[in-house]
């Protein structure tokens, strides 16, 4: 009987000013990065953490990650023993769950995950509210004199310097043009 066997790839994550900081994980993909990119995509969705608040906080381009081991396995049980045993030996700091656990604590667990899920979302919708909040006060400080030119265009009246480039700008010169045009041809 034939196994279909694939083979996995155990990796490590890790923010590079502070490398005692690191998370474990296992992916099947062809390549580590890949999973890479998919942790950076959850970050920006808001998934919440250890990891992605830590992504967040520090900026996702300054994590590294690097393949610590690869196995053949036949099936995601194995898999997430294979994680395991890493998990065990290296003992990450950014990880929040095993990867295989006792049946008799799964209905434990996934309450205690669900809480802890719950409380980190609130607490980065809270913090992502007060940003965006202060986001949105400097914006409509710095744009409170915009204005629409007859060209169509914008530009911030109270900054001479935003006025005269648009005044120089391609679309305002054709524009005046046209209208001088249309003025000497009456």
């Amino acid at each position: 009987m034939a196994t279909n066997q694939y083979q996995i790839k155990v990796y490590k994550i890790w923010y590079e000013d502070c490398p005692e900081e690191f998370y474990i994980g296992s992916t099947k993909k062809k390549y580590s990065s890949e999973r890479m990119c998919w942790h950076r995509k959850d970050c920006r969705r808001g998934n919440s953490s250890k990891l992605y608040n830590l992504m967040r906080e520090k900026g996702m381009n300054s994590f590294k990650h690097v393949q610590v081991a690869w196995s053949n396995v036949s099936n995601i049980e194995e898999q997430r023993m294979v994680e395991q045993r890493y998990l065990d030996q290296l003992k990450p700091t950014l990880n929040m769950v095993r990867a295989i656990r006792k049946e008799t604590t799964t209905k434990e667990y996934n309450k205690q995950y669900s809480q802890t899920h719950k409380e980190q979302k609130k607490l980065y919708n809270q913090n992502n509210k007060e940003h965006n909040s202060k986001r949105n006060k400097e914006y409509n400080e710095r744009n409170k004199n915009m204005k629409t030119c007859i060209c169509g265009g914008d530009y911030n009246f109270g900054f001479s310097s935003h006025r005269n480039t648009h005044y120089k700008s391609n679309k305002h010169q054709e524009h005046v043009k046209l209208i001088w045009e249309k003025l000497n041809s009456k």
